[in-house]
């Protein structure tokens, strides 16, 4: 059975994982989530940063 890698979380799960280590850029993506795909979102990110 062979695996298939999905991309685009590929890419999401490294943007998350790059902006954990960095408080302003977590701010950043979160401000950027709230915008783009809505509240909850945002906060969810800085939620799970804490």
């Amino acid at each position: 059975m062979s695996t298939k890698t999905h991309i685009p979380r590929l890419a999401w799960d490294a943007a998350i994982a790059d902006a954990s280590a960095d408080p302003a850029r977590v701010a950043w993506l979160a401000d950027w989530l709230n915008t783009d795909a809505g509240q909850p979102y945002g906060q969810l990110l800085l939620e799970c940063r804490n």
